[in-house]
This record gives C-alpha cells, sequence and structure tokens, in this order.
C-alpha cells in the first residue's frame, strides 16, 4: 500500500489524516470495527470517532503504509510567461514599467 487517508468530519469540514497502520478488532464481541494509527501515532476508529480504540478487543494487524521521507524540492523555476505575467501586473497597479519586447527580454 502506497498511500492511505482517513477523513473524519471535524467542526464544518474534515480532519484528513496520514495513515500508517491497519488493525481490526470485535466491539461487543460480535461487531468488527477497524483501528487505524495516523502518522502521529493517534489511534483511532474512523468508522466510529467518538468510541476508543482500548474499547476494541483481539486486534489483529491488516496493513503497515511505509510513508518514505519526501525530498526537499527546489523552487519552480520562473517561466517567462510568469515573469511578464507578473510585469503587466504591477503596470497596471502602476507599479513597474510595461514588459520588455521579447527580443530584450532576459531568461
Amino acid at each position: 500500500m502506497v498511500h492511505l487517508l482517513a477523513a473524519i468530519p471535524f467542526r464544518d469540514g474534515w480532519d484528513i489524516r496520514p495513515i500508517v497502520e491497519v488493525k481490526i478488532g470485535k466491539v461487543g464481541g460480535e461487531y468488527t470495527m477497524v483501528v487505524v494509527r495516523d502518522c502521529e501515532g493517534n489511534q483511532f476508529c474512523p468508522d466510529a470517532p467518538q468510541l476508543p480504540p482500548s474499547s476494541v478487543s483481539q486486534q489483529v494487524q491488516v496493513a503497515i503504509v511505509v510513508v518514505p521521507q519526501r525530498p526537499k524540492r527546489d523552487d519552480p523555476l520562473l517561466s517567462i510567461g510568469l515573469i511578464v505575467h507578473y510585469q503587466v501586473e504591477q503596470a497596471v497597479a502602476g507599479a513597474a514599467e510595461l514588459p520588455a519586447p521579447a527580443a530584450q527580454t532576459t531568461v
């Protein structure tokens, strides 16, 4: 498994949590319930957020999600189009000169 997220209702929106471990257990001896652990170590039941994970017995691990460390990316390079767009915005606002013709624009 490459990536797993849980979306839990929270206030007026959703609380999105990356999941790193999935377990299945029993509640009350008859109902099956999923217990997950997020990347911060919090355990919860996504189907019943109010249910404490400790109340789920006979937990069996089903999956582990390995989340690799993302490499740091360099800032994106500015294209000529973005530079010209920025210069036009500034000119409209009265803060800069109009962009130079394409032949004089530095790349």
